[in-house]
């Protein structure tokens, strides 16, 4: 089975996380582009030091300190919905609400 991977847009068209994406160094992109890659193939089954159980249905993909949260949704697909660079140990609980909040209304759309 093939995952997709898509990223969540806002009901005025705004893409965050492509923005957040675009924003990191170059090295860090380069392995979020990567990690995708394996998650679109792997699926539930990509585990640390790749992805990881966040909170419920959100996950989080981790390329160096970025973290870029996601869910899966039906047919297949890998929702990114927020993402945040990490400066502490903990993941900041704030992040994670803003990411559960977007999955939310993702599928409320």
């Amino acid at each position: 089975m093939r995952y997709k991977a898509i990223y969540y847009t806002t009901g005025r068209g705004e893409n965050p996380v492509a923005e957040f994406v675009d924003g990191l160094d170059p090295l860090t992109q380069a392995k979020f582009f990567a990690y995708v890659g394996l998650l679109e193939e792997y699926g539930p089954n990509l585990k640390r030091p790749y992805a990881d159980v966040v909170r419920g249905k959100i996950r989080e993909l981790r390329p160096r300190q970025a973290r870029v949260f996601y869910f899966f949704a039906v047919g297949e697909r890998i929702v990114f919905v927020h993402g945040v660079v990490k400066k502490r140990d903990a993941l900041d609980s704030g992040a994670i609400d803003m990411a559960q909040a977007r999955m939310l209304d993702w599928l409320k759309r």
